[in-house]
């Protein structure tokens, strides 16, 4: 299960993304927030329809990230990590 939240900011959809554990975690100055990630939990297959919606994609956390680079929305060379933590983000022109 994966935290996701929809949201529209000028006009582009942002899907965002996280392990369902990470919610309300801070890594030192990284907070993976409720008010940005946490509007419903849904599985994968919720998460990869939500993730198609995206005009702007960002995915925290290890099975999300696998989740979408499974899905073909990011690469590895997509990911950093944020201290310690992996994080990705994916933009449609």
């Amino acid at each position: 299960m994966f935290w996701a939240k929809v949201f529209t900011v000028q006009g582009e959809t942002v899907v965002a993304v996280c392990d369902r554990e990470l919610l309300g975690k801070h890594f030192g100055g990284f907070r993976v927030s409720k008010e940005f990630y946490g509007e419903k939990l849904v599985d994968e297959e919720d998460v990869i329809k939500l993730m198609a919606r995206a005009t702007v994609l960002n995915v925290v956390g290890e099975k999300a990230i696998e989740v979408a680079k499974k899905a073909g929305f990011i690469s590895n060379a997509n990911v950093v990590k944020v201290n310690g933590i992996p994080h990705a983000q994916f933009v449609r022109v």
